[in-house]
């Protein structure tokens, strides 16, 4: 009992300063969107990767408020794109992301970062940042060819519409 217990904490020490005495880690950072189908609205289900096209990632924030209690603030966030082939032209150009979806507008953003380990998982389990909204349209710089995605927190969506005002909830469902 006193050996496995001994060579688990070697072990596991080992782990550990081989995770140490490494220079780096294999860092990744990753933008996806998920675009509104035109026949029902809703969100596709699978997420598309548009890390390739990121030239700038801006920055964003959670905190915790400090005057109302259990109140939570996410800041927003801006990608600047690179839109050399059109991708986030508006939704009419055959060449757009968008082509066949409904517009930009409300596009979900999700922004994912991470590690990998020695064996190549990504670390934490959960990458995800953040869960964002596309809140305008997008502009495009004509001189750079640069497409800006403006986004907001997911929260902000229950900063418009009152749960009330929801159709189709009851008493025992919430929004």
């Amino acid at each position: 009992r006193d050996f496995s217990l001994s060579f688990n904490t070697v072990h596991l020490f080992s782990a550990l300063q081989t995770l140490i005495g490494r220079p780096t880690m294999d860092v990744f950072r990753r933008a996806e969107i998920r675009r509104r189908l035109a026949t029902t609205g809703k969100f596709e289900s699978d997420w598309m990767d548009i890390t390739e096209f990121v030239k700038r990632w801006g920055t964003f924030e959670s905190a915790v408020d400090d005057v109302r209690l259990n109140k939570f603030t996410h800041s927003g966030l801006t990608l600047v794109c690179r839109n050399d082939s059109g991708k986030f032209n508006p939704e009419s150009d055959g060449n757009s992301l968008w082509n066949g979806y409904l517009t930009r507008y409300r596009t979900q953003v999700r922004i994912q970062a991470g590690y990998y380990n020695e064996d190549g998982d990504e670390l934490p389990t959960d990458t995800t940042q953040g869960i964002y909204l596309m809140s305008e349209e997008v502009p495009i710089s004509g001189d750079k060819n640069e497409a800006v995605l403006n986004c907001r927190s997911l929260v902000s969506i229950f900063d418009e519409v009152r749960a009330v005002d929801v159709v189709g909830l009851g008493t025992a469902q919430s929004a």
